[in-house]
């Protein structure tokens, strides 16, 4: 195995890149009351969570800085550092399209920021998504054109029964 295949090389599974607006299913980290025990540590929970992590692996979170937003990225780093006296783990991660993008790209955040790990992945889910159910005019129009198929279909099995019973 090269280098390149180690590096997409997951756990239990195997995700090459994935393009924006794929649709990912992911494995959700401890829920923010899990994350951290009564003296703010990390809970066993957590730290188990951040045990499987690897490089290579790919995470959905939060950025730090405080946007209202999730990113999913690849892990490049993952280290520990000393906050307030206690130990953090922190991640280093880039966005498989940002090849050509250099630092910008790269997102770093602690480990209490993670909502999961991808677990799969599904790019024509992520398209139809995007394309279909997002465009409400689309929608519209589309159960317009199934509604009439459904009433012209019984209208038509109507005729028959009339003509039958003729």
């Amino acid at each position: 195995m090269d280098a390149k295949d180690e590096y997409y090389q997951g756990k239990d599974y195997r995700i090459g890149k994935i393009p924006t607006g794929s649709l990912i299913f992911i494995d959700c980290a401890p829920a923010n009351d899990n994350k951290f025990d009564s003296n703010h540590n990390y809970t066993a929970e957590m730290k188990q969570f951040i045990v499987d992590i690897k490089i290579g692996d790919i995470l959905t979170f939060t950025p730090e800085t405080g946007a209202n937003d999730y990113i999913t990225h690849r892990v490049v780093n993952k280290y520990e550092v000393e906050v307030q006296g206690k130990t953090k783990v922190r991640f280093e991660t880039r966005g498989d399209v940002a090849d050509s993008l250099g630092d910008e790209g790269t997102e770093k955040f602690y480990a209490e920021n993670i909502i999961g790990k991808v677990s799969g992945v599904n790019h024509a889910l992520g398209w139809m998504y995007q394309n279909v159910f997002s465009n409400k005019i689309l929608m519209i129009v589309i159960i317009i054109a199934i509604s009439g198929s459904i009433i012209i279909y019984e209208v038509v099995k109507i005729i028959k029964i009339i003509r039958e019973d003729k």
